[in-house]
């Protein structure tokens, strides 16, 4: 018997191959963009007033639920003073974030 077996080119000699495929030209990556991009210096404020807020949130309802706990033990009122104390410190956060909020809108 002999070798009947269908000869394959090499990658090279394949027309397009990786032997002759021309390679796309290299681009340099872009330069990163500033935070700032046509704001000037306002977008580091935006990002300080994000972290204000990140921090005010939950600051808020924290103070509420403690003022709420010390209600509780003076008062002895348990569960109420905490209750009523994180629903004021819930409604402290949001007219914080409703201050910011229109003071961006507005200026």
């Amino acid at each position: 018997m002999s070798d009947d077996k269908p000869v394959t080119p090499s990658v090279s000699e394949v027309p397009g191959g990786a032997g002759g495929a021309e390679k796309p030209p290299d681009r340099a990556a872009p330069p990163p963009r500033p935070l700032a991009d046509a704001r000037g210096d306002k977008g580091w404020n935006i990002l300080a007033e994000a972290w204000g807020l990140a921090f005010l949130f939950p600051g808020a309802i924290a103070a509420g639920f403690l003022i709420g706990l010390g209600a509780d033990k003076l008062f002895g009122i348990s569960p109420w003073g905490k209750v009523v104390g994180t629903g004021l410190g819930i409604a402290a956060a949001f007219v914080n974030l409703f201050r910011v909020g229109l003071r961006n809108d507005a200026g």
